[in-house]
């Protein structure tokens, strides 16, 4: 075998290395979704401003609004999600149409008190629900 028959061999196996290691790389599972990861990194954001709310010094007012924001993004979260993550992007929006009615009648007059077990249960299955629909993205949002 010659030099120019060994050159040649030597690209075609570096060539098909090449595409080996691309098609591994590809496909609809390893394709990022930055519009999801992108939601998902504004929902994290405002739970974690929701964490840092001070109940006695912002009121129920301050709750709202910290909620507000929260169900604002998670729903931003189950637009990008709902074409590629179906039922676990629904129930996320359910739980969080259930934490917004739990928070409905709260108003200057009724104590969080009040309605602390519908609002704690409401909190409860937006986790579950958030949890498991961030199981699925961590596919395409490694960083999440």
């Amino acid at each position: 075998m010659d030099l120019t028959s060994r050159s040649r061999g030597a690209g075609i196996l570096a060539l098909m290395s090449l595409v080996l290691v691309t098609a591994g790389c590809g496909g609809a599972a390893s394709t990022p979704v930055p519009e999801v990861c992108t939601d998902l990194a504004a929902f994290q954001e405002a739970l974690d401003e929701l964490t840092q709310v001070d109940v006695i010094a912002t009121g129920t007012d301050g709750v709202k609004a910290a909620v507000k924001d929260v169900v604002s993004d998670g729903l931003a979260l189950v637009g990008s999600a709902k074409e590629d993550f179906g039922p676990s992007a629904q129930a996320f929006a359910t739980a969080l149409t259930g934490l917004q009615t739990a928070l409905a009648g709260l108003t200057g007059d009724t104590s969080l008190g009040d309605k602390a077990a519908s609002v704690e249960n409401s909190i409860d299955d937006v986790a579950t629900a958030f949890d498991d629909l961030k199981a699925e993205l961590s596919v395409d949002c490694p960083a999440s």
